[in-house]
């Protein structure tokens, strides 16, 4: 499965795009993170549906979002995860 993420919120300058990194490498995510010029951050997860939902309820938990936009998207091909 490959979700698609917007996350709004106190999310650049706070270390999430490393957090995240570490975080989906612990659940065996594939994909990646990205700053975006607006102040959101766009990130792309590929894995076991129960593993993309621990992944992203951990950054819940860990930032402050105020919002968070999810797509299903057909599946790339990903080495790993990384930030961009």
């Amino acid at each position: 499965m490959q979700l698609h993420y917007i996350f709004s919120g106190s999310v650049q300058g706070v270390g999430f795009r490393y957090t995240a990194e570490k975080m989906a490498r612990s659940f065996g995510i594939k994909g990646w993170v990205k700053n975006l010029a607006n102040g959101k951050v766009e990130l792309v997860a590929q894995g076991l549906s129960k593993n993309i939902e621990m992944f992203i309820h951990g950054l819940k938990m860990d930032f402050a979002i105020s919002s968070l936009e999810q797509y299903e998207e057909p599946p790339a091909v990903f080495d790993c995860f990384s930030v961009k």
